[in-house]
Parts: structure tokens; C-alpha cells; sequence
């Protein structure tokens, strides 16, 4: 084999492991909302949205944090997140170190790029972005 097939051979492997690294950055990152689409289409954003709400996902595990306090105290609950046949995925809140069956914090969550949306019971839209 010659140098220049050498050379060649190496930068397509180069160009290959480069790619595939970069291509799929997955759904891990830190995750905050940023807007609420209200069912009649009505976008609230800024001060409008409430409390400072935030999910920071590492492989199937995530934890929900939020600037709303309770009887003055912090609020984070760990969560799972479990893959639905449709690609969407539900937030299952760990109770006492086991993941409930039936108790999800978010259902049914989409994940676009850089964005995270999720359908609440009264019909609004919560957009999460991943912070970078």
C-alpha cells in the first residue's frame, strides 16, 4: 500500500469516528422552560411563564428542580424517564428509591433538537430549551 492510500484510508476513519461523535448529541443536557403555549394558542413568555422550572437528564435518569419553594423549602424530585413506543417519553417520579408505575411528572414528551415540549392536562404546552 502506498503513502497516499494510507493517508486516505486514515482520514476517512478520521472523518468517520469525527461524524459519528458529533452527530447525536441525544436528549442529555440541561433542559429549561422557557415558554407556555396556552390552548388557545396565546405564547407567554419571560415573567409570564411562572416559576423558574429545569430538568437536567443524564441517560434514562433526570432530576426536576424549580425556583417555587414549599413551606419554605426547595423543591427537586428525581425522576426516570421511560421511552414510549411513539418516541415520546414519560417522567416517572422515584418514590423511596423505586420508580412509580402509575405517577409521572410529564407524559408523552417530545424532543426536537434543542427543544423539549410536553402537553399539560389543561390543554397548555410547556417548551423547554437545552442551556448549552
Amino acid at each position: 500500500m502506498g503513502k497516499k492510500s494510507i493517508l486516505l484510508i486514515a482520514s476517512v476513519i478520521f472523518m468517520l469516528l469525527f461524524c459519528a461523535g458529533c452527530t447525536k448529541q441525544g436528549i442529555d443536557g440541561y433542559w429549561v422552560k422557557t415558554e407556555i403555549i396556552e390552548s388557545d394558542g396565546t405564547v407567554l413568555k419571560g415573567d409570564d411563564i411562572g416559576p423558574y422550572e429545569a430538568y437536567t437528564i443524564e441517560g434514562d435518569r433526570a432530576w426536576y428542580s424549580t425556583s417555587a419553594e414549599v413551606n419554605g423549602k426547595e423543591v427537586g424530585i428525581e425522576l426516570v424517564l421511560v421511552e414510549n413506543k411513539d418516541g415520546t417519553y414519560d417522567f416517572r417520579v422515584v418514590i423511596d428509591g423505586r420508580v412509580s408505575d402509575r405517577l409521572s411528572l410529564l407524559k408523552e414528551v417530545k424532543f426536537k433538537g434543542d427543544t423539549m415540549s410536553a402537553e399539560m392536562n389543561n390543554g397548555e404546552q410547556f417548551v423547554f430549551k437545552r442551556q448549552k
